[in-house]
């Protein structure tokens, strides 16, 4: 559950645009719940050069694009696994 006054009682900066910091947006116990069940498998990392400088990161779908049960297209990658640093 989100903690809708947090947002409203924020103070909204203009420098060098708008934007708000909100602490606190969920109760200790939601976001304790929320963290727990964040997904840490099935992440790809993603490495390229845009032809001024290179990135990499980790991504994972929101949401499948094929058939439910078509696991082939998965990809099997684990977050908590350290080695691929």
């Amino acid at each position: 559950m989100l903690l809708i006054d947090r947002l409203q009682e924020a103070v909204m900066e203009t420098d060098p645009f708008e934007w708000k910091f909100i602490d606190r947006l969920f109760s200790p116990e939601d976001a304790a719940a929320l963290a727990a069940s964040f997904p840490r498998d099935k992440f790809k990392e993603v490495k390229g050069y845009d032809g001024e400088k290179s990135y990499v990161y980790v991504s994972r779908s929101l949401s499948t694009m094929w058939p439910p049960g078509d696991s082939a297209r998965l990809f099997d990658y684990d977050a908590t696994d350290s080695s691929h640093c």
